[in-house]
């Protein structure tokens, strides 16, 4: 199935595009194909298609290279805040029933998780903090990372503040591995503790973009723009996802299951799915040519400036393939865990790995030639290529649900 899924991949989408016959959009990336008119000196100086941070002509486009970063910081924010419903809806249902299946189903999807959205983070700052360099000659290097200058800003403060709170959740889903977090001491220092500080920065930056987008600025709901809707979104998700780390607090919540259900593990569920669609919102934010992410107004296209250029640019049943790809890599990232976490299945771990490794090697192929491909030749059988890798794609999902459902089933005995 993967020879021919890589087959079908390869021959639809190295061609030249992600769309159909009729000139359908791209998997995402129709916007992306603007990249091709906003750098001229693309086709001297690479006729090939290179990655777009490859190019240095003097002629290339700031909107070249940080097409890509926007691109990519909103696909790990989508995959990371996957990994955290993962965990958050594992918790509701009571699928962590032994300390076994909690390092299964809450700790390894919430590392994983954790290191997709630093990434997604950090692409951002770092989008940010380098929004006015060029492929020019004269202008200067890159910054990795940049202290408050004359450039700092709300939206500067804003990411900032976003990848502090990343850095943040990043103690805790490490401290999982190796500390005993049954003192209510230790788990309020190590655990605890740094969530809240990672939520406090995640709402810092909702204000600070929303300040900086002009969320106060009175206007009816159907103009808001995208980072105002963002903006509001985290501070509703990132307040509930507050009061459902605060019930962890001294274990109350396992002292008190009640109120920890409805006020610990619903808020926190809930509080994810708002924060997803905030990931989503930042891939359509790219789609639009917003590439600062709701940050940098210097990386704004003039094409994002009216709400309607999304709705004329997005297909919504390719988001869902959108959808269906990042399931397949969190559907990957979960059968790891449970690999390398359950006693019964470590047995054939090294098999399930190399099948694991080919899942997510397949996946993130796809999403990432969706960020250079543009539009599908017409001729005949391009568009019938097209359909065959979404079905396929689709027929794997299902599959890797089903398979999931039937080894939780079975107490998680190998298949």
């Amino acid at each position: 199935m993967a020879v021919i899924f890589s087959g079908i991949t390869a021959l639809s989408l190295a061609s030249g595009a992600e769309g159909n016959a009729d000139g359908e959009n791209d998997e995402v990336s129709e916007t992306s194909a603007s990249q091709a008119d906003l750098s001229p000196g693309r086709a001297k100086s690479c006729p090939l298609p290179c990655p777009s941070w490859w190019h240095e002509n003097e002629n290339d486009h700031i909107w070249d290279w940080k097409s890509t970063i926007a691109y990519w910081s909103s696909i790990f924010s989508i995959l990371g805040t996957l990994l955290f419903i993962v965990c958050t809806g594992a918790s509701l249902l009571n699928m962590a029933k032994d300390p076994v299946l909690e390092r299964a189903w809450l700790d390894c999807p919430f590392l994983i998780g954790s290191l997709f959205y630093l990434t997604s983070s950090y692409l951002s700052y770092f989008q940010v903090i380098n929004k006015s360099h060029t492929h020019s000659e004269g202008s200067d290097g890159f910054r990795f990372i940049a202290f408050p200058r004359g450039d700092l800003d709300l939206g500067h403060i804003g990411s900032l503040a976003c990848l502090i709170g990343s850095v943040a959740f990043m103690i805790p889903a490490t401290m999982l591995f190796g500390v005993d977090m049954s003192s209510k001491q230790t788990f309020n220092l190590l655990y605890a503790l740094p969530c809240l500080v990672g939520i406090g920065g995640f709402l810092t930056a909702a204000v600070c973009k929303g300040e900086y987008n002009g969320w106060r600025t009175e206007r009816p709901l159907r103009e808001w723009e995208l980072p105002v809707w963002q903006a509001f979104l985290i501070l509703v998700g990132a307040s509930s996802f507050f009061m459902g780390q605060a019930m962890g607090i001294n274990h109350f919540n396992l002292s008190h299951p009640l109120l920890g259900f409805y006020l610990g593990k619903i808020p926190a569920f809930f509080g994810c799915s708002c924060i997803l669609v905030v990931s989503w919102l930042d891939l359509m934010m790219w789609k639009c040519c917003q590439f600062g992410l709701g940050y940098a107004e210097e990386l704004r296209s003039s094409k994002s400036d009216h709400q309607a250029t999304l709705l004329g640019t997005v297909d919504w049943k390719q988001q869902l393939m959108m959808g269906v790809y990042c399931g397949n890599i969190c559907i990957a990232c979960c059968n790891l865990g449970l690999h390398l976490s359950i006693p019964a299945l470590r047995a054939h771990a090294v098999f399930h790995l190399l099948g694991i490794l080919r899942e997510l090697g397949i996946y993130f192929t796809i999403i990432a030639l969706a960020n250079v491909v543009h539009k599908t030749p017409a001729q005949f059988p391009y568009g019938m290529l097209l359909w065959m890798m979404r079905i396929v794609a689709l027929y794997d999902f299902l599959t890797q649900i089903c398979y999931m459902v039937e080894l939780a089933s079975k107490d998680y005995v190998e298949l």
